[in-house]
């Protein structure tokens, strides 16, 4: 008899082909179909998966690898080709994933367009990393779905417990962290965690822990950084950088480890202060007449909680501050992130409330095309690397010169960022770039100092420029 592929009792055997592991108790989930298994694919579901890799390290012996698996571009897909031929692609790749495992491992969807697979019984590290790029070339290859040739592309990171040591978040973490480095490779490959790894985890989890101390004793601070008109010298606007003051006094930023804010915990707290204080420094502004447009950096994290486009309107229109007088700025890889659809949603709230919407990094992610076409954009940032090469490489000029271009034709403001010398601020210039942004210009700083400025540009002191001497 043939079985669905998708039938639950007839997948049972090839989710857990031996025997469940003996444990101090008997499993929570055990007759509930929906924790145990995935009911897209047949997978096993997250809840079996996190019960099974638990019961595994807690045996202590048994050597074992976490694969962690990323569809690529799957929102193009679906945006694409439409929802039920990502519903496809997912169940094929489950089919694949279940024809590629050995007995004993266990495949599973953890949702979305992220599984996991753990692999058991391996005799050394190379033999886990050949299993694992084995079913990575596996799901990579193109599928051909309703007589469409389509290809396929993952990204994939391995962590291997050897020697008992390693709990459940640590290995999670660890793969999390090898995942991460394959997509920003480009995806299509798999990345396994070392030692070059684990010293950037260790990183991140010590900057994590200083953010999370200078939240708990009030030290978020917001630093300005001047948008300047490259024609008249004039301010134009300010981006709002975090910053946090460590306790000997010294100011600290998260760009040296820009991954901490990925922590939705740290991620909402932070963004709260910062709107907060920066609101209470646009009132003061405001009131002395020298208010000039901030913009605030948004994460993913932010963008997908639940309610925020009512909520970040909500603070601004208590303080009353008018919304054209906020920006947001989100990377440009933001909208690929998890739940791309309300991301969009959300972003496309603010912009009819009045705030606008700053593309940033522009040129370095992998759909900025689609990004202008889907996004309610209103500026672009030319990241800094095509600055940084204005002077030296060709390339990186003619490629400036494509993206004003393209602004030009759709309406849309240009920032170019990092701009650190004359000759970078001339080329800019004869391009028909308008504003600019970088240390040339003007460095971050702190709210009392930025008021100064703006109070003696008003008095006719200075001129209403932060454009250097020579």
């Amino acid at each position: 008899m043939k079985h669905d592929p998708h039938d639950f009792a007839a997948v049972m055997p090839m989710i857990w082909p031996m025997a469940e592991p003996t444990g101090p108790a008997r499993s929570k989930i055990d007759g509930n179909w929906a924790l145990a298994i995935d009911s897209l694919t047949g997978l096993a579901a997250r809840a079996r998966f996190e019960e099974r890799l638990q019961a595994r390290l807690h045996d202590g012996h048994a050597r074992l690898a976490l694969l962690l698996i990323d569809v690529d571009y799957f929102k193009q897909i679906n945006d694409g080709h439409g929802h039920p031929t990502g519903d496809q692609i997912l169940r094929r790749l489950a089919d694949r994933m279940r024809a590629g495992i050995r007995r004993g491992d266990l495949a599973a969807r953890l949702g979305g367009d992220e599984f996991a697979v753990i692999l058991e019984g391996l005799a050394d590290v190379p033999a886990f990393v050949a299993r694992a790029q084995a079913l990575v070339n596996r799901l990579c290859q193109p599928m051909k779905l309703d007589g469409h040739r389509l290809p396929c592309s993952v990204s994939a990171g391995l962590a291997i417990a050897e020697d008992g040591s390693t709990g459940l978040i640590a290995l999670m973490k660890n793969a999390d962290a090898a995942l991460y480095d394959a997509k920003s490779a480009g995806g299509g490959q798999l990345s396994v965690f070392d030692a070059d790894m684990r010293a950037e985890l260790a990183q991140k989890t010590e900057a994590e822990a200083r953010a999370r101390e200078a939240i708990k004793n009030h030290r978020i601070v917001p630093f300005y950084q001047p948008k300047v008109d490259l024609q008249t010298g004039d301010i134009v606007g300010f981006e709002a950088l975090m910053r946090w003051k460590a306790p000997d006094g010294t100011v600290e930023s998260p760009g040296g480890c820009p991954r901490v804010l990925e922590d939705p915990h740290i991620a909402r707290i932070a963004i709260d202060v910062m709107l907060s204080r920066v609101l209470a420094d646009l009132k003061k502004w405001q009131e002395e007449g020298v208010a000039r447009p901030v913009s605030i950096n948004l994460t993913d994290s932010d963008l997908r909680r639940a309610g925020f486009a009512e909520w970040f309107l909500g603070r601004i229109s208590r303080v009353g501050i008018p919304t054209r007088l906020i920006a947001v700025e989100i990377s440009e890889t933001v909208p690929l992130a998890r739940n791309p659809a309300q991301i969009t949603r959300v972003l496309h709230e603010l912009s009819e409330a009045g705030i606008r919407i700053a593309l940033d990094d522009f040129g370095t992610g992998n759909a900025s095309l689609v990004h202008l076409r889907t996004l309610p954009v209103d500026e672009l940032k030319i990241d800094r690397q095509f600055v940084a090469g204005l002077e030296t490489e060709p390339d990186d000029r003619a490629i400036v010169a494509s993206m004003l271009a393209l602004a030009s034709t759709l309406s849309i403001e240009v920032v170019a960022e990092g701009i650190e010398t004359w000759r970078q601020q001339d080329i800019l210039r004869s391009e028909g770039c308008r504003i600019g942004q970088g240390y040339l210009l003007g460095r971050p700083k702190p709210a009392r100092s930025i008021l100064r400025l703006l109070r003696r540009a008003l008095a006719g002191r200075d001129p209403p420029s932060l454009q250097p001497t020579a």
